[in-house]
């Protein structure tokens, strides 16, 4: 999988679950919650797993905004 695949399916991932979890409790319905952890917590997985540099194979950092530049050995990464 790609660093870009990965981060935009994180992202999207966790942004869903965390949606999930507000409306499961704001509707008191735990079994929605419970999917909305699940999401997060499997979508930062995927992200962190995957979310690696091309070139050195070097992990990226999840948070904050995407680096234009590899940390580790400057390979200029995709927008």
């Amino acid at each position: 999988m790609s660093y870009n695949k990965s981060y935009k399916i994180g992202r999207m991932g966790v942004g869903v679950g965390l949606f999930l979890v507000l409306l499961g409790l704001a509707i008191e319905i735990d079994f929605i919650c419970y999917i909305g952890l699940i999401m997060v917590i499997g979508s930062a997985l995927l992200e962190a797993i995957f979310y690696r540099c091309p070139n050195c194979n070097e992990s990226l950092s999840i948070r904050g905004k995407r680096p234009k530049h590899c940390p580790g050995c400057g390979y200029k990464l995709d927008d």
